[in-house]
This record gives C-alpha cells, structure tokens and sequence, in this order.
C-alpha cells in the first residue's frame, strides 16, 4: 500500500479531532452572529458596521469576516470546492496502481468531503481567511497548517465588545443609538461568561492569548467590572436584579481572564 495511503489515514484522524474542537464552540456561535447581526442592522452607516474581527491561531494572525446569508452560502460552495481541488493534489488518483488500494481512496475522498460539508456548517470556521493557504497549495499534513482550526469564540466578543464601546463613545451617533448598542453589549457580557473552559483550554497558549486580550478592555486606573458597570448604568436604566446579575457575569469574566 502507498505511503500516501497510509498518511490520508491519519489525516482522516486529524479532521476528526478538528470536528470535535469546532462543535466546542457551534453551540456559541448563533448568539454571537445574532449579536452582530442585529447591531449592524442598526447602522444605516457601512462605517459604523462590524465586519471583522481576529483570530490567533498557531501563532497567525487570521481574519474573520462578517458575511450576510447570501454570501455565506457563496463562500461554502467555494470552500468545498477548494478543498476538493487541494485533496486532488495532495492524494492525485494516479498514486493508486492497485484497484483496492484506488477503492479505498474514494472511500476516503468521500470521507473527506462529509467532514468538510460538517466542518463548514460553522459560521465561526467558514468565515475565516485561508486563501492564501489554497494558492500556495498547502500540505493538507502541515502541522503548521490552520485550514482546518476554528477560531476561538471569545475573540469574537472580545473585539465585537471593544468595537461596541468605541461606538458608545462615539459622538456621532445618538442617545438612542447608544441605548440599543448598550444592550447589545450587555447580551454579549452575559454570552460571554456563559463560554465553558475547560482544562485543555487553561492549559493551552490560546488562553494566554485571549486573557491578555481581554485585559485590553479595561481602561488604566479603572477596573475591568467598573468600566463596564459605569458604561452601561450611563445609558440603562437598571433594575436591582439587573445591576446584580450584570456584576456577577463581569466578575466572572474578570476571574476567567483578567485577573489570570
């Protein structure tokens, strides 16, 4: 059996592997597109709009961009089709001269094509950047490789969150406007703390990584649960309820990240 053979075994495993850390953040994913969503539907400005934010991935910096249905459904046909092109060239037909070796790589083909289908039902993995990986014609086994990572739900609220605050500061937009970015904002706090970590995450660099982001949010000589207490107490009107719950899902947030 060619050694390709035997390498597109292990890489089925991988894409396994890729499945599983990607359902780890699926079940966030619709709240937070709901999020920005209804923000930038808001917006009758294309300035005032969110349309990207970025993901670190082994060490790379990766764009996610924001994409309306239409072009999502667009984007998926292509990165199918991408994939398809780019397993060709790494696993070319001819590499089989045996008929049951030719039969297991179909097997493994239409293998691939189910994981990448599954794989790009995730708006969190599809919209991430990774052309440039197609036309360099990547080893699909590059370890170094991140066609296959989804981006970190976290940095999504993390930037949506510091680009909802510099909207509720900016002086162009109204009280009004600022009233419902406010309550946007509070929703995403409350997504945010719901984000389980687990050990793996802790024990990660990626968790370095989005805490020192996370640390950014809050403003020098002005605690990280203040600043957001404040910002928002400025624009709603809370409840007792509200004020409390608000202050345990920010105090969250300040033991998960910025006090790490």
């Amino acid at each position: 059996m060619p050694d390709k053979i035997k390498t597109i075994r292990t890489f089925t495993a991988y894409l396994e592997k890729k499945i599983e850390e990607s359902n780890y953040y699926k079940v966030y994913e619709n709240k937070f597109f709901k999020r920005v969503k209804k923000y930038n539907t808001l917006m009758k400005t294309d300035k005032h709009k969110f349309k990207e934010f970025k993901s670190y991935i082994k060490n790379k910096e990766i764009t996610v961009k924001i994409l309306n249905k239409d072009e999502i459904k667009s984007r998926k046909k292509k990165f199918i089709k991408d994939m398809n092109l780019l397993f060709d060239y790494n696993f070319p037909k001819n590499i089989c001269t045996i008929k049951e070796d030719k039969e297991i790589l179909k097997s493994y083909l239409k293998s691939f094509n189910t994981y990448i289908e599954y794989l790009s039902d995730s708006k969190l993995f599809l919209l991430k950047e990774y052309e440039n990986e197609i036309q360099e014609k990547t080893n699909l086994t590059n370890e170094d490789s991140t066609l296959f990572d989804t981006p970190r739900m976290i940095e999504g609220y993390i930037d949506f969150l510091k680009f909802l605050t510099k909207m509720i500061e900016n002086d162009e937009l109204s009280d009004k406007a600022k009233y419902k970015i406010t309550s946007i904002l509070m929703e995403c706090i409350i997504d945010m703390s719901l984000i389980k970590i687990d050990t793996k995450y802790v024990l990660s660099g990626n968790y370095t990584e989005d805490a020192k982001r996370m640390d950014t949010l809050a403003d020098e000589g002005e605690s990280f649960i203040n600043k957001y207490m404040n910002l928002i107490s400025k624009y709603i009107k809370l409840s007792l309820y509200e004020r409390e719950n608000l202050n345990k899902r920010l105090e969250i947030l300040e033991v998960y990240y910025v006090l790490f």
